[in-house]
């Protein structure tokens, strides 16, 4: 409002100062401003793109900060670092030509104004000396037009704002070529060949004040059925945690078929353990999309087709229209929770791992779903050590082993069903409590 005064109220002492001369300056400005539209149209090209490179970017980066824990079991860490910088590449690529378009119009507008003052003050010069304006009206003239000089400061604010923004994408250039993870070499590469667990001595804590696991020994054979069950904040989840390596820094030991998990690569054990999480884990896309993701890209049809054929999943995916192809929304808005946890064990069943944990897998289906979903489960237990974690103990009654972690992180009682509800007050309880 501020400026457009000021431009009314400079135009009409112009027009009292001299006419002509003004009216010249308006023509030549105008013609001058049509030489800027295509630059003005292009900007806001690349600003709306801009726009939507950051609202896309923005909104994969919270799914997979949300699904951190399936990105890293999953081994999708180099697929979200090459989709990620390939993403601000483009951005950074546009960026680069929204400054240079900016500064080449700013340019433009400032060299054109600079002409025209040099312009009129060689015309409004050769007039004075014409006799047909007085040297008073061609300075007050001159010093009026000099007002439109200020774009100039306009190419430096672009400058300053290109090397501000240059400084950003420095650290998130720098964030993305940060080391992921630290792991072992491919020489602590292992093969699972038996898939059988044993916990030595084993403590945790996520910080010095409570210990989460406390001095366990266990052994977790192979290929069966194992379920875990204890009170909230016993260290189900946790255990399931070191197992993928999320973290390392625990006392005693963890060994896989005789081999301590300390001398074995993430990357190796995430590529033979597959987990099931209590958070849904899913992108937006397609269905096939989040079955095929990470370790699994190279899935063949009919490893997900057995696969969604085992969780249940074939159920409902082949009563969409689309199919696989089906597109279901950023988590799966399109799903429900029942459908959500099917797809989940697909996913977990299409490696073809030989550890299998999952993390409360029933606690979304209805009671048919269920039972289903833990008759497949018991059906594949000879190809594959599997370990759930379940608060609903009706479900896991036919387990080979049930362990029953108490509130300070010990192991007082494991073995089958009915030898716990005669030996173990914290699993009686636990599953009296399940039965309402």
């Amino acid at each position: 409002m501020i400026n457009s005064i000021i431009v009314l109220g400079t135009s009409i002492i112009l027009v009292s100062i001299n006419f002509r001369l003004t009216m010249i300056a308006f023509l030549v400005t105008g013609l001058a401003s049509l030489l800027f539209i295509p630059f003005n149209r292009k900007l806001e090209q690349l600003y709306h793109l801009h726009q939507s490179y950051l609202g896309t970017i923005s909104g994969n980066f919270t799914q997979r900060i949300l699904n951190n824990k399936l990105v890293k079991s999953y081994l999708g860490e180099k697929q979200e670092a090459n989709s990620f910088s390939a993403r601000f590449d483009n951005i950074y690529s546009n960026f680069v030509n929204m400054v240079k378009t900016a500064s080449i119009l700013n340019t433009l507008i400032s060299g054109l104004l600079i002409f025209l003052v040099f312009s009129f003050l060689l015309y409004t010069s050769w007039q004075v000396n014409k006799g047909l304006l007085s040297i008073g009206e061609m300075v007050t003239f001159i010093l009026y037009i000099i007002q439109v000089i200020s774009p100039m400061t306009s190419i430096f604010t672009s400058i300053s704002e290109f090397f501000e923004s240059r400084g950003t994408l420095q650290r998130i250039t720098h964030v993305l070529n940060a080391d992921i993870e630290v792991d072992l070499s491919e020489e602590a590469n292992f093969d699972i060949l038996k898939g059988e667990i044993s916990l030595h001595n084993l403590s945790f804590s996520y910080n010095k004040d409570k210990k989460i696991l406390n001095n366990i020994n266990i052994e977790l054979p192979a290929k069966k059925f194992i379920a875990i069950v204890g009170p909230s904040g016993s260290g189900k989840t946790t255990l399931f945690s070191l197992l993928l390596k999320f973290f390392n820094n625990y006392d005693g030991d963890i060994l896989i078929d005789n081999i301590s998990l300390k001398n074995i690569s993430a990357k190796s054990m995430r590529k033979q353990i597959s987990c099931v999480f209590q958070e849904s884990g899913f992108f937006s896309g397609s269905i096939r999309d989040n079955l095929l993701y990470g370790k699994n890209s190279d899935a063949t049809d009919v490893s997900v087709q057995d696969a969604i054929q085992k969780s249940g999943a074939s159920e409902f995916i082949f009563q969409f229209s689309d199919g696989l192809e089906t597109i279901i929304g950023e988590e799966g808005v399109q799903l429900s929770e029942g459908q959500k946890q099917r797809l989940n064990i697909a996913r977990a069943l299409i490696s073809s791992p030989k550890i299998l944990l999952m993390d409360e897998v029933t606690a979304n289906l209805d009671t048919i779903t269920e039972n289903l979903v833990i008759q497949s489960l018991l059906e594949i237990k000879e190809t594959v050590t599997t370990i759930v974690i379940a608060h609903r103990l009706k479900t896991i009654v036919e387990s080979d082993l049930i362990i029953v972690l108490e509130k300070d992180g010990t192991i007082k009682h494991f073995g089958p069903h009915q030898q716990l509800l005669e030996q173990s007050e914290t699993y009686k309880k636990l599953y009296n409590e399940s039965l309402f």
